[in-house]
Protein backbone atom coordinates (compact mmCIF):
# COMPACT_ATOMS: atom_id res chain seq x y z
CA UNK A 1 0.00 0.00 0.00
CA UNK A 2 1.29 2.96 -0.62
CA UNK A 3 1.54 6.48 1.27
CA UNK A 4 2.75 10.31 0.88
CA UNK A 5 5.79 11.48 3.19
CA UNK A 6 4.68 14.19 5.68
CA UNK A 7 6.63 17.01 3.46
CA UNK A 8 3.99 16.85 0.64
CA UNK A 9 -0.09 17.86 1.13
CA UNK A 10 -2.44 17.28 -1.45
CA UNK A 11 -4.81 19.46 -2.47
CA UNK A 12 -7.95 18.39 -4.74
CA UNK A 13 -9.82 21.24 -5.97
CA UNK A 14 -13.44 20.22 -6.91
CA UNK A 15 -16.44 22.21 -7.40
CA UNK A 16 -19.64 22.07 -4.72
CA UNK A 17 -22.18 19.69 -6.24
CA UNK A 18 -19.66 17.88 -8.81
CA UNK A 19 -19.89 14.90 -6.87
CA UNK A 20 -19.48 12.19 -9.23
CA UNK A 21 -15.59 13.61 -10.29
CA UNK A 22 -15.39 13.86 -6.45
CA UNK A 23 -16.39 10.43 -5.95
CA UNK A 24 -13.89 9.18 -8.42
CA UNK A 25 -11.20 11.20 -7.61
CA UNK A 26 -11.79 10.29 -3.56
CA UNK A 27 -11.93 6.45 -4.70
CA UNK A 28 -8.39 6.83 -7.09
CA UNK A 29 -6.57 8.43 -4.36
CA UNK A 30 -8.00 6.27 -1.23
CA UNK A 31 -7.34 3.23 -3.72
CA UNK A 32 -3.36 4.33 -2.80
CA UNK A 33 -3.82 5.28 0.64
CA UNK A 34 -3.29 9.21 -0.04
CA UNK A 35 -4.81 11.69 2.62
CA UNK A 36 -5.80 14.54 0.76
CA UNK A 37 -7.98 17.94 1.50
CA UNK A 38 -10.59 18.87 -0.80
CA UNK A 39 -10.62 22.58 -1.59
CA UNK A 40 -14.57 23.57 -2.54
CA UNK A 41 -13.64 25.63 -5.77
CA UNK A 42 -14.33 29.72 -6.48
CA UNK A 43 -17.39 28.59 -8.54
CA UNK A 44 -17.52 31.83 -11.27
CA UNK A 45 -20.32 29.82 -13.64
CA UNK A 46 -22.71 32.28 -13.16
CA UNK A 47 -20.67 35.09 -12.65
CA UNK A 48 -19.83 37.82 -14.99
CA UNK A 49 -16.22 38.06 -14.75
CA UNK A 50 -16.30 42.30 -14.67
CA UNK A 51 -18.11 42.02 -11.28
CA UNK A 52 -14.86 39.90 -9.70
CA UNK A 53 -12.33 42.71 -8.39
CA UNK A 54 -9.33 40.28 -8.98
CA UNK A 55 -9.96 40.35 -12.24
CA UNK A 56 -9.17 43.15 -15.22
CA UNK A 57 -10.81 42.89 -18.31
CA UNK A 58 -9.32 45.53 -20.04
CA UNK A 59 -5.48 43.99 -19.57
CA UNK A 60 -7.01 40.45 -20.28
CA UNK A 61 -8.02 41.85 -23.58
CA UNK A 62 -4.91 43.67 -24.43
CA UNK A 63 -2.96 40.24 -23.79
CA UNK A 64 -5.63 37.94 -24.61
CA UNK A 65 -7.73 39.30 -27.49
CA UNK A 66 -10.67 38.31 -25.53
CA UNK A 67 -12.35 38.06 -22.18
CA UNK A 68 -12.33 35.57 -19.99
CA UNK A 69 -15.28 33.16 -18.99
CA UNK A 70 -16.73 33.38 -15.18
CA UNK A 71 -14.94 29.68 -15.00
CA UNK A 72 -11.78 30.78 -15.90
CA UNK A 73 -11.67 33.52 -13.80
CA UNK A 74 -12.94 31.10 -11.19
CA UNK A 75 -10.39 28.40 -11.66
CA UNK A 76 -7.75 30.88 -11.65
CA UNK A 77 -9.24 32.11 -7.99
CA UNK A 78 -9.48 28.29 -6.81
CA UNK A 79 -5.58 27.63 -7.81
CA UNK A 80 -4.65 31.16 -5.79
CA UNK A 81 -6.66 30.04 -2.31
CA UNK A 82 -5.42 26.56 -2.64
CA UNK A 83 -1.62 27.71 -2.76
CA UNK A 84 -2.56 29.91 0.15
CA UNK A 85 -3.77 27.32 1.84
CA UNK A 86 -0.85 25.06 1.48
CA UNK A 87 1.40 27.80 2.34
CA UNK A 88 -0.02 27.92 5.83
CA UNK A 89 0.90 24.46 6.72
CA UNK A 90 4.29 23.14 7.41
CA UNK A 91 4.71 21.05 4.66
CA UNK A 92 7.72 21.84 1.83
CA UNK A 93 5.68 20.87 -0.91
CA UNK A 94 2.00 20.94 -2.15
CA UNK A 95 0.54 18.31 -4.91
CA UNK A 96 -2.80 20.16 -6.09
CA UNK A 97 -4.98 17.96 -7.99
CA UNK A 98 -7.98 19.20 -10.46
CA UNK A 99 -11.15 16.60 -9.93
CA UNK A 100 -10.88 15.50 -13.59
CA UNK A 101 -7.07 13.91 -12.81
CA UNK A 102 -6.49 10.08 -13.27
CA UNK A 103 -3.49 8.49 -11.13
CA UNK A 104 -1.57 6.74 -14.48
CA UNK A 105 0.28 3.02 -12.76
CA UNK A 106 2.89 3.62 -10.35
CA UNK A 107 2.03 7.98 -10.75
CA UNK A 108 1.61 8.13 -6.90
CA UNK A 109 5.04 6.07 -6.74
CA UNK A 110 6.52 8.84 -8.76
CA UNK A 111 5.35 11.96 -7.16
CA UNK A 112 7.27 10.38 -3.79
CA UNK A 113 10.13 9.76 -5.54
CA UNK A 114 10.29 13.23 -7.10
CA UNK A 115 9.45 14.81 -3.72
CA UNK A 116 12.41 12.76 -2.05
CA UNK A 117 14.85 13.45 -4.30
CA UNK A 118 13.60 17.52 -4.67
CA UNK A 119 15.15 17.95 -0.47
CA UNK A 120 18.28 17.57 -1.63
CA UNK A 121 18.01 18.88 -5.29
CA UNK A 122 20.67 21.73 -6.66
CA UNK A 123 18.45 22.70 -9.46
CA UNK A 124 16.11 25.61 -8.43
CA UNK A 125 12.09 25.21 -9.73
CA UNK A 126 8.31 26.42 -8.92
CA UNK A 127 6.31 24.04 -10.27
CA UNK A 128 6.20 21.29 -11.68
CA UNK A 129 4.03 19.53 -14.13
CA UNK A 130 2.83 15.44 -13.28
CA UNK A 131 0.05 15.20 -16.46
CA UNK A 132 2.02 16.33 -19.81
CA UNK A 133 1.77 13.40 -22.56
CA UNK A 134 4.71 15.41 -24.15
CA UNK A 135 7.01 18.33 -24.06
CA UNK A 136 7.90 21.17 -26.09
CA UNK A 137 11.36 22.50 -25.91
CA UNK A 138 12.42 21.28 -22.67
CA UNK A 139 15.93 20.06 -21.57
CA UNK A 140 16.46 16.97 -19.75
CA UNK A 141 18.03 17.62 -16.77
CA UNK A 142 18.07 14.19 -14.49
CA UNK A 143 17.26 10.93 -14.17
CA UNK A 144 15.92 9.16 -11.06
CA UNK A 145 16.64 5.47 -11.62
CA UNK A 146 14.61 2.77 -9.70
CA UNK A 147 11.32 0.52 -9.91
CA UNK A 148 9.48 0.06 -11.14
CA UNK A 149 10.02 3.05 -13.80
CA UNK A 150 12.79 5.64 -14.26
CA UNK A 151 11.46 9.26 -13.70
CA UNK A 152 12.88 11.83 -16.30
CA UNK A 153 12.81 15.01 -14.84
CA UNK A 154 12.71 18.33 -17.55
CA UNK A 155 13.08 21.77 -17.53
CA UNK A 156 9.84 23.01 -18.70
CA UNK A 157 10.91 25.93 -20.83
CA UNK A 158 7.42 25.91 -22.69
CA UNK A 159 5.37 24.83 -19.41
CA UNK A 160 2.33 22.37 -20.33
CA UNK A 161 -0.85 23.63 -20.82
CA UNK A 162 -3.62 22.34 -18.01
CA UNK A 163 -3.56 22.47 -14.44
CA UNK A 164 -4.38 18.89 -13.90
CA UNK A 165 -1.94 18.07 -11.41
CA UNK A 166 0.88 20.35 -10.19
CA UNK A 167 3.52 19.92 -7.58
CA UNK A 168 4.87 23.22 -5.58
CA UNK A 169 7.50 23.94 -3.87
CA UNK A 170 6.79 26.96 -0.96
CA UNK A 171 8.85 29.42 -3.05
CA UNK A 172 7.15 28.88 -6.28
CA UNK A 173 4.10 28.99 -4.85
CA UNK A 174 5.22 32.33 -3.03
CA UNK A 175 5.70 33.93 -6.53
CA UNK A 176 3.03 32.89 -8.11
CA UNK A 177 0.62 34.51 -5.36
CA UNK A 178 2.52 37.61 -5.73
CA UNK A 179 2.22 37.05 -9.35
CA UNK A 180 -1.40 36.54 -9.52
CA UNK A 181 -3.48 39.49 -9.72
CA UNK A 182 -5.22 41.18 -11.37
CA UNK A 183 -6.37 38.20 -13.26
CA UNK A 184 -5.85 38.96 -17.01
CA UNK A 185 -5.23 35.28 -18.73
CA UNK A 186 -6.04 31.84 -17.85
CA UNK A 187 -4.22 29.88 -14.96
CA UNK A 188 -2.65 27.35 -17.58
CA UNK A 189 -1.37 30.04 -18.99
CA UNK A 190 -0.47 32.43 -15.88
CA UNK A 191 1.90 29.36 -15.32
CA UNK A 192 3.79 29.93 -18.70
CA UNK A 193 4.22 33.07 -18.30
CA UNK A 194 5.20 32.84 -14.40
CA UNK A 195 7.96 29.94 -14.82
CA UNK A 196 9.07 31.55 -18.03
CA UNK A 197 10.26 34.63 -15.94
CA UNK A 198 13.22 32.50 -14.14
CA UNK A 199 12.77 29.54 -16.05
CA UNK A 200 11.39 27.77 -13.17
CA UNK A 201 9.16 25.51 -14.38
CA UNK A 202 9.67 21.40 -14.66
CA UNK A 203 7.75 18.44 -15.97
CA UNK A 204 8.30 14.74 -15.18
CA UNK A 205 8.13 12.00 -18.04
CA UNK A 206 6.29 10.01 -18.05
CA UNK A 207 3.49 11.54 -16.73
CA UNK A 208 2.15 10.79 -13.19
CA UNK A 209 -1.73 11.99 -14.16
CA UNK A 210 -3.80 11.84 -17.13
CA UNK A 211 -7.36 13.09 -16.82
CA UNK A 212 -10.66 11.12 -17.21
CA UNK A 213 -12.15 12.95 -19.87
CA UNK A 214 -14.88 14.23 -18.22
CA UNK A 215 -16.34 17.09 -19.71
CA UNK A 216 -15.26 20.37 -17.88
CA UNK A 217 -17.82 21.76 -15.15
CA UNK A 218 -16.10 25.15 -15.25
CA UNK A 219 -18.49 26.82 -18.01
CA UNK A 220 -21.39 24.89 -17.53
CA UNK A 221 -23.19 27.60 -16.24
CA UNK A 222 -25.39 30.91 -17.23
CA UNK A 223 -22.13 33.50 -17.32
CA UNK A 224 -20.43 34.44 -20.32
CA UNK A 225 -18.83 32.18 -22.21
CA UNK A 226 -16.19 31.78 -25.23
CA UNK A 227 -17.23 32.97 -28.43
CA UNK A 228 -16.84 35.57 -31.17
CA UNK A 229 -18.82 38.00 -29.27
CA UNK A 230 -16.18 38.49 -26.60
CA UNK A 231 -12.78 38.44 -28.94
CA UNK A 232 -11.65 42.03 -29.83
CA UNK A 233 -11.20 42.60 -33.92
CA UNK A 234 -7.48 41.84 -33.61
CA UNK A 235 -8.27 38.53 -31.90
CA UNK A 236 -5.79 36.26 -34.07
CA UNK A 237 -3.19 38.64 -34.13
CA UNK A 238 -3.37 38.58 -30.19
CA UNK A 239 -2.87 35.10 -30.43
CA UNK A 240 -0.17 34.50 -32.42
CA UNK A 241 2.17 37.38 -31.20
CA UNK A 242 1.87 36.07 -27.93
CA UNK A 243 2.44 32.08 -28.67
CA UNK A 244 5.21 33.65 -30.87
CA UNK A 245 6.48 35.37 -27.66
CA UNK A 246 6.02 32.49 -25.71
CA UNK A 247 8.17 30.33 -28.05
CA UNK A 248 11.00 32.90 -28.66
CA UNK A 249 11.39 33.11 -24.68
CA UNK A 250 11.61 29.16 -24.51
CA UNK A 251 13.53 28.93 -27.00
CA UNK A 252 16.48 31.73 -25.38
CA UNK A 253 15.72 29.56 -22.08
CA UNK A 254 16.26 26.39 -23.66
CA UNK A 255 20.03 27.43 -24.97
CA UNK A 256 20.94 28.74 -21.80
CA UNK A 257 20.15 25.51 -20.27
CA UNK A 258 21.94 23.55 -22.75
CA UNK A 259 25.27 25.95 -22.19
CA UNK A 260 24.80 25.60 -18.19
CA UNK A 261 24.73 21.78 -18.20
CA UNK A 262 28.04 22.08 -20.84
Amino acid sequence: MFCLMTNLRVFLINLDGSDTRLQAATSALRAQNVPFTRHAAFDGRNTNPKDVPEYNAAQARAYMGRDLTGGEVGCFISHVEVVRRFLKTDARFALVLEDDMQPLAHGLAKVQRFVDASIDCDHHWDVAHLAAERLKLATPLHVLDGQPHAIKIHRAHYFPMRATALIWSRSGAERFLRSAYPITCPVDIHFRRLTQDNDGGLAIQPPCFTTTQAASDIDAGLGIKRGFETRSLLYPLKRAARVLAENQRAIILRERAKKALR
